[in-house]
């Protein structure tokens, strides 16, 4: 049964559900990017759309409507999947790294490279010069998703120790780790004022490269602190490509009112983990392996959420793909969305 949230932060109409034996909220949402193309003639259109782009047969404006009906087609689907909180897909992104240098001058973008483990490549930024930032990136498509989505959004943006890693500088005062971590933390900065500004209530920073810099979280603490505080605004960190419970503790520390984790590596030290002791933080139960097709069996996951909710009986919790699901077919992507609204109903079966 739909309902009016009672919580500040979630404005729009939503189908919360909860436990009914702690009151638990349960809120399933997705996480980042979704698939741009499937199998349908007509959800290849961005494909084609983008290639008439390169070859000038179709002008900015018109690939830009086509891109606009795309993302309320990635909305549409995550809402008939009845998703609590939803996201853009991250249509208008070429990947996580360059989509926030695109407005700098002194930055070229350059040839392909890896991201972490996955069958997914970006192009590598280097930073050639003094750089100008010239406005923002994000706030204009979120506002855009934000106007097509009943259910509210998720204003996504990768953090500033991911960026610095998976940048080059041959700009010397930018040549160190931690003083790109400081320039793009102003530039994260820059993009979360926006996009509050625009209406946004919930912002994610991604930080994939975290668990291999875990001597940068005291740095981190300080920046993301001074760049998230604003009030009324759910600050979600979500962390996946990596194995978690050794960090779970220190994890506990930011300053942020959810941690998204990624189950799907050595998945049973991370519950062990994370049943140790009352998290402090909101826990995003990043149970749907997003990089592989098969569908995850309903009973062990909604048992999982039930252990933990049965233990430590918390005010809310969310269930999510482990990452986003860009990295799957647009069929498979379109099934895991759905199985998620199935999950939570399992965890609240009497």
């Amino acid at each position: 049964m739909e309902i009016f949230s009672l919580s500040p932060l979630l404005v729009k109409r939503t189908s919360l559900v909860y436990n009914p034996k702690t009151m638990t909220q349960i809120i399933t949402a997705c996480i980042g990017n979704y698939p741009r193309i499937g199998e349908d003639k007509d959800q290849q259109r961005h494909r084609r759309a983008f290639q008439h782009l390169q070859t000038g047969e179709l002008s900015r404006h018109a690939f830009m409507d086509v891109q606009h009906s795309l993302v309320q087609e990635v909305i549409r689907e995550q809402i008939d999947a009845d998703i609590d909180e939803v996201t853009d897909g991250q249509v208008s992104w070429n990947d996580p790294i360059t989509k926030f240098c695109e407005n700098i001058k002194g930055i070229k973008i350059t040839g392909l490279s890896r991201y972490f483990d996955a069958n997914f490549y970006y192009r590598v930024p280097v930073i050639i010069g003094k750089p100008k930032k010239i406005g923002t990136v994000l706030a204009e498509d979120f506002q855009m998703a934000n106007e097509m989505s009943p259910k509210p959004v998720r204003a996504i943006l990768t953090g500033p120790l991911t960026l610095a890693v998976h940048t080059v500088s041959e700009y010397k005062p930018l040549a160190t780790l931690s003083s790109r971590i400081s320039f793009f933390g102003e530039i994260i900065r820059e993009e979360i004022r926006a996009l509050v500004h625009r209406g946004a209530k919930i912002i994610q920073i991604d930080e994939p490269s975290l668990p291999h810099f875990a001597e940068e979280i005291p740095t981190l603490s300080k920046i993301y602190g001074s760049m998230l505080d604003y009030p009324g605004i759910r600050k979600i960190m979500a962390i996946y490509f990596s194995p978690l419970a050794p960090l779970l503790k220190s994890l506990q520390k930011l300053p942020f009112d959810a941690i998204n984790l990624d189950f799907s590596y050595d998945e049973k030290n991370l519950v062990d983990a994370l049943l140790e002791e009352m998290p402090a933080k909101i826990i995003g139960f990043g149970i749907l392996n997003a990089r592989f097709t098969q569908l995850e069996q309903i009973p062990p996951l909604a048992q999982l959420i039930r252990r933990f909710i049965d233990k430590f009986k918390p005010e809310s919790l969310y269930i999510t793909p482990s990452t986003g699901l860009e990295y799957l077919p647009r069929n498979s992507a379109i099934a895991k969305t759905q199985l998620l609204n199935k999950i939570k109903l399992a965890v609240t079966e009497k």
